[in-house]
C-alpha cells in the first residue's frame, strides 16, 4: 500500500466512523518495535515529540518539537509550512510530495 492509498484509506474510515479530525502524537522515542503514528499519517520522522492533526477533508497540521526542527519538516513536508517554536499549516497533501522518508 503506498503511502497515498494508506492515507485515503484512514480519511474513509474517518468518514465511516462520523470522525471529523484525528489527532496523532508521537513521543518522540525511536524504537523499531513502536509504531510512530505522526509518520503513519504525515510521513515525517520528527527528531523530537511530535503531533498531527488530519482532516476527513485532507487538511493536516504538523506540530514538531524541538523548535529548530520545523525548517526540516517544511523542506520535507511541504504540505505543512513551518515557524518556530512549533510547525502547523493547513494545507492539503499533494499526491505528488514525497515527505522525509515515506515512500509513495
Amino acid at each position: 500500500m503506498t503511502f497515498d492509498e494508506r492515507l485515503a484509506a484512514i480519511r474513509a474510515n474517518m468518514a465511516e466512523q462520523k470522525l471529523d479530525l484525528l489527532v496523532a502524537i508521537h513521543d518522540g522515542a525511536h524504537f523499531i518495535e513502536t509504531p510512530n503514528p505522526v509518520f503513519v499519517l504525515s510521513g515525517f520522522k520528527s527528531l523530537g515529540p511530535a503531533a498531527v492533526v488530519l482532516g476527513r477533508d485532507g487538511e493536516m497540521s504538523l506540530i514538531v518539537t524541538p523548535a529548530w526542527d520545523a525548517d526540516r519538516a517544511a523542506e520535507c513536508h511541504p504540505t505543512c509550512a513551518s515557524s518556530p517554536p512549533m510547525t502547523s499549516s493547513t494545507r492539503s497533501p499533494p499526491s505528488s510530495a514525497s515527505p522525509c522518508g515515506a515512500a509513495r
